[in-house]
This record gives C-alpha cells, structure tokens and sequence, in this order.
C-alpha cells in the first residue's frame, strides 16, 4: 500500500495536510458551472488563476458549489423554502429553491418569479436555469440563502 502522508498532492485529507484552496475551488468548478453564464464562468476562472484577489474567486467557487450541493430536489413549500440561488436580469429575478433530479438540475429546478421588485406577486413554478443563462440572465454571486419570506428582491 502506498503511503501518502508526505504526499502534499494525494486526494487524502488530514489535518497535517489539508486540501489547498485551489483544489477545491477547482474541485467545484464542475458543480457550478451549469448554473453560471460563460461569462461568469470564464471570470470566475480566470480570476482563480491570476490577480491579487485569486483566493477571493477561489472562495466563491467553493462557497457556491457548497449552496449548490445542499439544495435540495424537488420538495416544494412555497414561501416557507429557502432560496438557494439568485438570477436576474430585464426587470425580473428568479430565486431558486430546488434544483431537478436526475440530472436535470438546470432544466428543471423550481423557484419564483418575481417582476419588477413585487415579490407578493412571485409566480411559483419550474425554471429553466439553462434558458435563463441562454437570454443573458446571470447568478447573483454574492446571494445568501434565505427564507422566501425574507428575501428583499432588487428595486
């Protein structure tokens, strides 16, 4: 058997040799990418690998794989879900508070619309991340998960 205690490189996590930052921002990139447009994907990547700030685009990538991962799929309730994620673009915004199951995350989540900041007159239902992203739509990196209740869309 192999001994990788010396090994700053092995994929074995320890508290003597914990997983760098950038590995797990590159560790996350596959878990986001979907839900990011190409242009936030390409600057999210590029600012990982250069600049004075990489350890910040490095924590964003972990921190949203991490809001990613714990969504959960398909259990709707409405006002008292938790909104993982944040869209907007023309007027409007999209909360997301359940990705799709069997790998149809982007194309089948569910969350509310809301239009021009009345979030009283959300519409409930699926969203097509992979459509929003298609017409320019981009994620609100900097969005905390929240209540539906307490959310406070954009004016």
């Amino acid at each position: 058997m192999k001994d990788n205690r010396f090994n700053p490189h092995s994929n074995i996590t320890t508290v003597f040799f914990p997983r760098p930052l950038i590995v797990k921002a590159s560790d996350s990139l596959p878990v986001i990418m979907p839900f990011l447009s190409r242009a936030q994907a390409a600057e999210i990547v590029a600012g990982m690998l250069r600049g004075d700030d990489k350890d910040s685009f490095r924590r964003v990538a972990v921190d949203l794989a991490d809001v990613i991962t714990s969504m959960p799929i398909l259990e709707s309730d409405c006002d008292h879900s938790i909104a993982y994620l944040h869209y907007r673009g023309f007027g409007m915004e999209w909360f997301i508070t359940e990705k799709g199951g069997n790998g149809k995350g982007i194309d089948h989540a569910f969350g509310c619309t809301v239009s021009n900041g009345d979030i009283h007159s959300a519409v409930y239902g699926v969203i097509s991340i992979r459509d929003l992203l298609g017409r320019g739509v981009e994620c609100d990196l900097h969005f905390n998960p929240s209540m539906l209740l307490y959310v406070q869309p954009c004016h």
